[in-house]
């Protein structure tokens, strides 16, 4: 099954769990894929749009004096002034973009479906007016119309590359941070680009880019919590859970990453392998007969939900829905291992830290302060918390910021 087929599939497995019927589906994609002719035209492709995607086309380029218009007069002034913007909306764009850009430069502006990666959402190109799904002869098509082809070969290249260089560079740099973050500010995330980048930011300019990627890739997102605005990882279901914890810890700043270090986390498909994580996959290995694809998804599993905040006993549920455990002596080395990767991943409640290197910069500090009366090393429960200058029961909290209470931490 091709990766188009098996996508339709789900697709369709999923429109019937909703109660959509497949006659229904047809006449979604038929309203999706507007009919269109050789060569495609800018008016043409726009005058069967609906309204509704007429406005979010202008919205997206940020045109003003045309909310009043009516349907066909709004698709005929944007036939007008969208190749004039061209140049503009191809300054948002990275790499990967305008690669795509390319791609239909050579082929003429049409280019089949099956010639486009699904992992991104073409779509939202749609929104800014320069690429649209076509049916064109019975066949599925992305077409970029032919006035803008012709725009395209007066743009400044030179200066256009610059752009998407640093577009490149800004967007690599904050899927990084999402991925080891979870959720930043976007104040400190704009900090973090201009020290990364040794250059000044654009507010405007990086809303723009930011707001683009996070529709084509759909890997992060922007979150309002109150009055703050966040950059977050696509897949955080408790954003609010993480960023209270993050407020929780206004000693605890983001853990310095180096800008290599951001890039390579940035890659699509990446999977931050501790030491530990390793260590434990090889052990798996011994017992199990597994592909290399087997053990990231493994790996990849135990990350989420170790940054879920799920405990170990869930790790091991998981593990023991996929794999049979053959002796109680395998379980305990498993139960081990799982302890072992728990306390070294890193996390986005702690803003990026494993467990352990909390609990060490804490203990740390701890011993760098002068002896005191109430401070005993062999008097846990005579613990004091030095953020809150607050007593630690056996049963609180534990003071490091691993999660677990104190009896069952640092408290041993």
């Amino acid at each position: 099954m091709s990766k188009i087929d098996e996508k339709n599939k789900n697709l369709m497995n999923a429109l019937e769990d909703l109660g959509v019927s497949y006659r229904q589906f047809g006449k979604m994609e038929k309203k999706f894929w507007k009919k269109a002719e050789a060569p495609v035209r800018l008016i043409d492709v726009l005058s069967v749009l609906t309204k509704v995607e007429l406005d979010a086309i202008r919205k997206q380029l940020e045109l003003g004096g045309m909310s009043t218009l009516k349907k066909a007069e709004l698709a005929a002034e944007l036939a007008q002034v969208i190749p004039a913007h061209l140049e503009r909306v191809l300054s948002i764009f990275d790499q990967e973009m305008y690669n795509l850009i390319k791609k239909l430069i050579k082929k003429s502006g049409l280019l089949p479906i099956e010639d486009v990666s699904l992992d991104y959402n073409i779509n939202s190109l749609t929104n800014l007016g320069i690429v649209f799904p076509v049916m064109l002869n019975g066949q599925k098509q992305y077409a970029m119309p032919v006035e803008l082809l012709d725009q395209f070969n007066q743009i400044d290249q030179a200066k256009l590359q610059e752009c998407i260089q640093r577009n490149s560079e800004w967007i690599r740099l904050i899927h990084g941070m999402t991925y080891y973050y979870g959720v930043i500010e976007s104040s400190k995330m704009i900090d973090k680009l201009e020290d990364l980048t040794k250059n000044e930011v654009d507010i405007r300019k990086y809303s723009q880019v930011v707001r683009l990627a996070s529709d084509y890739y759909q890997l992060m997102g922007v979150y309002y919590h109150r009055l703050d605005g966040y950059l977050v990882d696509e897949s955080i279901n408790n954003v609010e859970e993480i960023i209270e914890e993050h407020r929780s810890r206004p000693d605890v700043d983001y853990y310095p990453f180096t800008k290599k270090q951001f890039f390579i986390a940035g890659q699509p498909g990446f999977i931050d392998k501790s030491p530990e994580m390793v260590k434990f996959l090889r052990f798996l290995s011994e017992s199990y007969d597994m592909t290399a694809e087997d053990k990231d998804e493994i790996a990849e599993a135990l990350i989420y939900m170790i940054n879920s905040n799920d405990p170990p006993s869930k790790l091991i549920e998981y593990l023991q829905s996929a794999l049979e455990f053959p002796t109680f002596e395998f379980v305990q080395q498993l139960t081990a291992h799982v302890m072992e990767v728990y306390n070294n991943t890193r996390k986005w409640a702690l803003k990026g830290y494993k467990p352990t290197e909390l609990r060490k910069e804490r203990e740390n500090h701890l011993n760098s302060k002068p002896a005191h009366p109430f401070l005993q090393p062999h008097s846990p429960s005579n613990v004091i918390d030095f953020s809150t200058r607050q007593k630690v029961g056996r049963n609180d909290p534990c003071p490091c910021g691993s999660g677990k209470k104190y009896k069952k931490c640092c408290g041993k």
